[in-house]
């Protein structure tokens, strides 16, 4: 049966009573994806996550060069990312140059390159002493969703919902109290969300890692942890890959 541009190939399995539908999507990459019957019948699906990405550039697709968002000035269009949106190459005020999607910048998500967070970082936390205040977790939390929207745009819905199924307990202590995806390596690095950089920690672990590489854990952490994060994201990407074959 196809519904959209998805043709639904075989059954994927049952999760929570909940049943899947390995799905071929009929755009140019031709993804494999896992659906819910019950967002296949209703119409909540109706691609891999590419008709939405294609409204969002349709909706910006438009020339940005000359205009101005808070302390960025466009200068010319860069590249067309995997996600076909526009990566569009900006001056900061401050002199630095830096690619942005345009829907980052339409929508107010990047300002600028990076200083503005950088100088009310530490305004609030050397000059002013304000690390543990209201303010300074604002500017914490705002710069972290200006990362995610630069560097997540891979994650699908789909993938996350593959993640939630693979990953019953913490791969770290075994856990699963109040479990969350995180990253691998983190967003401060520049890494996204992506199978091979994702994985489920319980809130202890997660909260502990905060935004270390798998090498650089504390040592609250038990010993091998930074291994066992790295093998069990591992397995989690070639299950994925298992399932768009």
């Amino acid at each position: 049966m196809v519904f959209g541009r998805l043709t639904v190939i075989e059954f994927s399995g049952t999760v929570n009573g909940k049943k899947f539908w390995k799905c071929e999507c009929g755009c140019i990459d031709k993804t494999i994806t896992s659906v819910q019957e019950y967002h296949l019948i209703n119409g909540h699906t109706r691609s891999c996550g590419c008709l939405i990405r294609e409204r969002a550039s349709n909706r910006t697709r438009h020339n940005l060069v000359g205009k101005t968002f808070g302390r960025l000035r466009v200068i010319r269009l860069s590249r067309i990312n995997e996600s076909h949106n526009q990566v569009w190459m900006c001056v900061c005020d401050c002199g630095n140059e830096t690619e942005v999607i345009g829907t980052s910048l339409t929508t107010g998500v990047t300002r600028s390159c990076g200083c503005y967070w950088k100088e009310r970082i530490s305004q609030s936390n050397t000059t002013h002493g304000m690390s543990k205040t209201k303010e300074y977790k604002s500017v914490i939390n705002s710069k972290r969703l200006e990362m995610k929207a630069m560097y997540d745009y891979k994650w699908t819905t789909d993938m996350e919902i593959v993640l939630r199924r693979f990953f019953n307990s913490c791969p770290v202590c075994g856990g699963n109290d109040r479990m969350s995806t995180a990253h691998v390596y983190p967003l401060s690095l520049g890494c996204g969300l992506e199978p091979g950089n994702a994985i489920r920690l319980c809130v202890h672990c997660n909260s502990r890692q905060s935004d270390r590489t798998p090498e650089n854990l504390p040592s609250s952490f038990p010993e091998g942890s930074g291994e066992r994060m790295l093998k069990a994201a591992r397995e989690f990407k070639e299950y994925w890959e298992s399932l768009q074959k």
